[in-house]
């Protein structure tokens, strides 16, 4: 069955599936997460935002974490049971624009283009790694 599920006040950006199928997560141009129950078509408010776009996620593994990229140069690490943000990642110069985990949740790795160099644009990878615990949780 074709679904449309509708919340975002602008344009989506990003979307990642649950490993149970039942459940999806949106990022949007209106800097919010939406989580949505497929099965329903419907989502409960929306996360925190972030003070810009959302351009990417990446889910953990187990589907209670996910890790947004925004255009405000940072990243967030949300818990989906609670709907908190659990860490903001600072670093970056210019909107992040990529976002990709490891699969044991320990390393995170994001990307930017910002407009510091003096051939207009230059590209940018960090590497975000806790050492004392994981991203799982």
């Amino acid at each position: 069955m074709l679904q449309t599920l509708q919340g975002h006040r602008k344009n989506v950006r990003a979307v990642a599936l649950f490993p149970d199928g039942r459940r999806a997560i949106s990022a949007s141009d209106d800097g919010t997460l939406k989580l949505w129950d497929l099965d329903l078509g419907e989502c409960p408010p929306a996360l925190d935002r972030h003070t810009d776009q959302v351009n990417a996620i990446a889910l953990l593994a187990n589907g209670r974490r996910v890790i947004s990229a925004s255009g405000d140069h940072t990243l967030k690490l949300w818990d989906l049971e609670t709907g908190r943000c659990l860490q903001t990642l600072e670093g970056h110069t210019g909107t992040v624009l990529a976002v990709a985990l490891s699969s044991d949740g320990r390393r995170a790795i994001s990307g930017t283009s910002n407009m510091a160099s003096s051939f207009g644009t230059s590209r940018q990878v960090s590497a975000f790694a806790h050492s004392k615990t994981s991203l799982i949780g």
